[in-house]
């Protein structure tokens, strides 16, 4: 059974910087960073993740 929200947000909160890179790389495959469209800088616009297929 997979983990509640909250459980995940808690121990993000307290994870420190090297664990949460180690979940990361488990889980993303790569990330596409989009060109800027106009003048904004909407950093999560630009940001698409490639999750890993179990």
């Amino acid at each position: 059974m997979p983990p509640d929200t909250t459980s995940v947000e808690s121990w993000w909160a307290s994870a420190d910087p090297d664990a949460q890179k180690e979940l990361l790389a488990l889980l993303i495959d790569h990330v596409i960073v989009k060109p800027v469209d106009g003048a904004g800088l909407d950093v999560a616009a630009r940001l698409s993740l490639a999750w890993r297929s179990a």
